[in-house]
């Protein structure tokens, strides 16, 4: 169960559950096979989950390694994972053609959305900086999309040099496997060890503090040809009123992943819209504060997921509450009005 804050246009902290450090533990797998990865919908009535992901751990007698596996289908989270207790033998020796030589880490779901890939994929490589371990390569499972992306690889490139695999419909072997828990529990429970890579990451990509930063999805919106609820229908007056209380207004899909990592790392105050792009505030240098518009979806509380990186990294937190007329423009004196005293 999340702890939910009331959203107020004031600096508060975030309480959220945070996992006890002898829950996050490592194991190393001896033939290790990665089952082939697989995705799509199931149709149970609601509230039960509305998708499916398969793709696992299994050891060389084929057993599930149950702690390799995504924890779902809990709260908002509509996506369960399904994996058979035991691989098939079938499966087991299709792996043998694509084997994985040396020490692998598997960095369990290699999320396709850019938020759930800083909150869950990257945080899954703590043992690069807690094991010891000299590792020959990354390994993990697509999640509900094979595709992959640049941005992906230039973030780990900040980390580490080693070969990524990502698992999509062929299964693996890899020689040794180090198996890490996942620091973050979608909606459940958030662990300290995040922040370990999330600041390897911050550092690599450097930046001196700057002033405020606003990351505006006016271009994003544009970019998409159609209308969504979430948008504000005034987005450009919108980047105009933060401009004019002394932020950078940038605009994330129009710069590198890096420059985004350094433009949040040297943001005192980091502000946007609820959603991915503000989860950019996991690579804030220690002090920094967020700054959340809320939108039709969130409305007067922060999303559980902000709140979680808010609250392992102690940063102080505010929400605009969202108030827009019928045709979706954001209410600009109520705007101003909450913003003045934030940044006075």
């Amino acid at each position: 169960m999340t702890t939910a804050i009331e959203a107020k246009p004031a600096w508060a902290t975030c309480n959220f559950p945070v996992m006890l450090d002898e829950s996050v533990t490592q194991r190393v797998v001896a033939g290790a096979v990665l089952s082939r990865a697989e995705s799509g919908s199931i149709f149970w009535d609601k509230p039960a989950p509305r998708s499916f992901v398969r793709g696992a751990v299994y050891d060389s007698a084929g057993k599930l390694c149950a702690d390799s596996q995504r924890m779902g289908g809990v709260n908002a989270d509509l996506v369960i994972s399904v994996n058979p207790p035991i691989l098939a033998q079938r499966e087991r020796l299709d792996a043998e053609d694509t084997r994985l030589v040396g020490q692998w880490l598997y960095a369990g779901s290699w999320m396709h959305g850019f938020g759930h890939f800083l909150v869950e994929t990257l945080p899954t490589l703590w043992p690069l900086f807690e094991s010891g371990a000299e590792f020959d390569g990354i390994v993990a499972h697509r999640f509900n999309s094979p595709r992959t992306y640049d941005w992906q690889f230039e973030i780990l490139r900040l980390l580490t040099d080693v070969e990524v695999h990502v698992v999509l419909d062929t299964p693996a072997v890899a020689s040794q496997l180090t198996i890490a828990t996942r620091p973050y529990h979608y909606q459940r429970h958030i662990s300290a060890v995040a922040d370990k890579v999330w600041t390897a990451v911050s550092e690599a990509a450097g930046g001196a503090i700057a002033a405020p930063v606003y990351l505006s999805r006016t271009l994003f919106h544009k970019a998409q040809g159609a209308h969504s609820e979430r948008e504000f229908a005034n987005s450009e007056s919108v980047d105009d009123v933060f401009r004019e209380y002394g932020f950078d207004v940038l605009f994330p899909e129009t710069m590198s992943v890096t420059d985004q990592i350094r433009a949040a790392r040297s943001a005192p105050i980091l502000a946007g819209q609820s959603g991915s792009a503000l989860h950019l505030s996991v690579f804030q240098q220690p002090g920094g504060k967020v700054l959340e518009v809320g939108d039709s979806r969130t409305r007067g509380k922060m999303i559980a997921t902000q709140q979680a990186i808010c609250a392992i990294k102690k940063q102080q937190v505010a929400q605009i509450p969202y108030k827009a007329d019928d045709a979706g423009n954001l209410d600009l004196p109520n705007l101003r009005n909450a913003l003045a005293p934030l940044i006075s």
